[in-house]
């Protein structure tokens, strides 16, 4: 009997070890800007899975038109994190104008948002701008 015991004993032991509860993860997410472009970033999670900063953002390619009638696609990245509150995030550019805003799904395998360029000089080419704010998605 002590030998059932002391195996079922460390069986628990074994699947407690195991089952350890889950660690902070760090997601990578990738997706499309409406009208042509990609972006790319990283989402922190805590231990619960809840999304706590997203960072690294790289924006290639989103379409811009400038006022000379010059049309283009500008790159531009931020590379640190921003907090996450209610699965929502946002930054504004000072060097330049530019910004983007977001929000991670509830499963922490989506997201979306808008991003918006300008006006600014792009290539010797005046005022380029996205428009107004251009829709993007993105998952993991």
């Amino acid at each position: 009997m002590k030998r059932i015991i002391m195996s079922a004993f460390l069986v628990a032991i074994v699947a407690g070890i195991v089952a350890a509860p889950a660690s902070a993860a760090v997601k990578h997410f990738d997706g499309k800007v409406e009208g042509g472009g990609k972006i790319a970033f990283d989402v922190k999670f805590n231990k619960h899975g809840v999304p706590k900063s997203a960072g690294y953002f790289s924006f290639s390619s989103v379409p811009v038109r400038c006022g000379d009638g010059a049309r283009g696609g500008v790159n531009f990245s931020y590379n640190d994190f921003v907090p996450v509150t209610d699965r929502k995030f946002s930054y504004h550019f000072s060097s330049f104008k530019a910004s983007f805003e977001g929000k991670i799904s509830r499963n922490g395998k989506n997201a979306s948002g808008k991003v918006s360029y300008g006006p600014g000089t792009l290539s010797g080419h005046p005022n380029c701008t996205t428009g107004g704010k251009r829709d993007w998605t993105a998952s993991t």
